[in-house]
């Protein structure tokens, strides 16, 4: 029996058959006792009367005979049946169909001892010999005043049959028998649908876990309730869902791991390019021509920089994504650390008439901070700043105090990016403007290391553009105090 459908109507059947038979007993029981009952009360009055009209007034065996027909009294009536019996002597004396019965009943056997017996049905012949069930009571009767009065003289023994109980009980145990079955179908169909609403949902949930580990992670499963299945369906889309995401947060970590591969490749293979080429060139008797040589040497030193500040970039990356980076924290005034990256900018931003303006706060703006990393994010940003504005624009740089932030606002006049890169920009490697962007002499991770180092610092950077009027840049900082 393999199936929780099949257990559960199975069980279902077994108590409703368990407390049928309890019941059914039950009943039996007490109808039989109820009917014992009254067939006593029956047999007790049908004594009292027959000590009534036939005893009283009457002394002797024949008297009690005459008596008995002059009463006209039928022996079955109401399927009861009735004798006298001589205590003394032991032996009926009245009517004559009686003569030859068995005085072994337990009532009779009270009867002689005085008390009223009664005694339940048993198996006994009646006076056409016929074998039945009896139920019997026997009342004892006194001597006269002439007798001795505390002796008993005669026993009044009357029995029913009990064919017509017996019929009854038949009938109730027929009746009984019929509900079990009755009940046992409509317990096995009302079993069936209540095994269904537990069993559906778990064969659902069977059928979408096998489907998951598959791999698809794309079907939800209706939630039929809030009991325990519901909630451990709600569960289940929730993960499902969970694991959906991660198999996309995977195929895009997977698709980024090969662009960067490639990405690193290009940046690698240019540079080289151009240092394999004029170096053969070179070594095909440019060499000879000390102007044409010395200019050729400046570009392969150059290349070999780009390369070498690339390299440099990508163990930064290297070691910020495995935590390897140690960060210097002390309590850093922002306000210091901007004041020093303007003046490391200076000459740079003179040469394209570039005008930075830094709107001081009157009052510290202190952080718990690595504050040769933060000079290296605010260079950064100010330089790409520089790099991409026009020559004679402005820069200019604010410090926002929020609850329980600084947020460091560095604004230019530059061409700005596009909505569709703007939420790309801090990706590795991606440029919006890639040719000019190389021409520049940029690698592409800049704005990933200042991501990564902000992150590290507890705080994050935002960037904000429109196309032709420039670039904002937020970097946020816990405030300290």
């Amino acid at each position: 029996m393999k199936s929780i459908k099949l257990k559960l109507v199975m069980l279902y059947i077994a108590l409703v058959i368990i407390v049928m038979i309890v019941s059914g007993t039950f009943m039996l029981t007490q109808v039989r006792s109820g009917e014992i009952v009254k067939a006593n009360i029956l047999l007790d009055e049908y004594s009292e009367l027959i000590r009534a009209q036939i005893v009283v007034g009457n002394s002797s065996p024949y008297q009690f005979q005459e008596a008995f027909v002059d009463a006209k009294f039928t022996l079955s009536a109401r399927g009861m049946q009735g004798c006298i019996i001589d205590a003394q002597n032991l032996k009926t004396v009245a009517p004559r169909e009686f003569l030859h019965m068995d005085f072994g009943d337990s009532a009779i056997i009270a009867a002689l001892n005085g008390q009223v017996g009664f005694s339940p049905p048993n198996k006994a012949a009646d006076i056409n010999d016929t074998v039945k069930e009896w139920i019997s009571c026997a009342k004892p009767v006194y001597g006269t005043e002439e007798e001795d009065q505390a002796s008993v003289r005669y026993v009044i023994y009357t029995r029913l049959d009990a064919a017509s109980m017996n019929e009854s009980l038949a009938d109730l145990t027929f009746t009984i028998l019929v509900m079990v079955l009755l009940a046992m179908f409509m317990t096995g169909v009302m079993g069936y649908i209540f095994a269904n609403t537990l069993t559906g949902p778990i064969i659902t949930l069977t059928k979408r876990a096998k489907s998951m580990a598959k791999g698809n992670f794309d079907q939800k499963i209706p939630v039929s309730g809030t009991d325990e299945i519901g909630q451990l369906t709600e569960t289940i889309n929730e993960m499902a869902s969970e694991l959906s995401t991660d198999a996309i947060r995977r195929e895009r970590l997977d698709s980024m791991r090969k662009e960067f591969v490639a990405n690193v490749s290009h940046e690698l293979r240019t540079p080289l390019t151009t240092v394999k080429t004029y170096s053969e060139t070179l070594l095909d008797g440019a060499l000879e021509s000390r102007e044409t040589a010395e200019d050729f040497l400046r570009v392969i030193h150059s290349e070999a920089d780009r390369m070498s500040l690339l390299v440099k970039d990508l163990l930064e990356l290297s070691r910020l994504d495995n935590q390897q980076l140690s960060l210097d924290m002390e309590l850093a005034d922002l306000n210091e650390v901007i004041d020093q990256c303007i003046r490391q900018n200076r000459i740079l931003a003179e040469q394209k008439e570039i005008s930075v303006r830094f709107d001081r706060p009157r009052r510290e703006t202190m952080t718990e901070a690595d504050s040769g990393r933060i000079n290296q994010v605010v260079t950064n940003i100010i330089t790409n700043s520089i790099k991409y504005s026009p020559r004679g624009s402005e820069i200019h740089i604010c410090v926002n105090e929020t609850r329980g932030y600084y947020d460091v606002v560095i604004r230019d006049n530059g061409m700005g990016i596009p909505p569709e890169d703007l939420g790309r920009v801090f990706e590795r490697f991606y440029r919006v403007d890639k040719a000019r962007s190389r021409e520049m002499g940029g690698t592409g991770l800049g704005l990933s290391i200042a991501k990564e180092i902000m992150e590290a610092h507890g705080g994050k950077i935002t960037a904000a553009s429109e196309v032709g009027k420039g670039t904002s840049m937020t970097l946020r900082f816990i405030r300290h105090g």
